[in-house]
C-alpha cells in the first residue's frame, strides 16, 4: 500500500505499487470495510499509485505514477 486510505460508505480506497525486476505497476483497490474483504481491484495497465484516492458520487478518482513522468493518467472509476 502505498497511499492514504479514503473511506467512503463501506468501502476503503488505496492505492499500490509493485516492482519486480525493472517492471513497476499498481493498482487501485476497494475493500468492504466490515469484512475487509477485497471488492475490487483495477490494474489494467496501472502505473504505481502513490496518491490518495477521493471517492464521489459513485465513482473512485485516482492519479497514477510520479509528477516526472509525463504519461500519467488521473483514473475515474465506477465505486461499485
Amino acid at each position: 500500500v502505498m497511499s492514504g486510505i479514503a473511506v467512503a460508505g463501506d468501502r476503503l480506497y488505496f492505492g499500490t505499487a509493485k516492482k519486480t525486476g525493472f517492471r513497476e505497476s499498481g493498482a487501485v483497490v476497494a475493500l468492504d470495510r466490515q469484512t475487509g474483504r477485497e471488492a475490487w481491484v483495477y490494474a489494467d495497465g496501472v502505473r504505481p499509485v502513490y496518491c490518495t484516492p477521493t471517492a464521489s458520487g459513485g465513482k473512485v478518482y485516482c492519479g497514477e505514477g510520479l509528477h516526472t513522468d509525463s504519461g500519467c493518467r488521473l483514473l475515474c472509476l465506477d465505486a461499485e
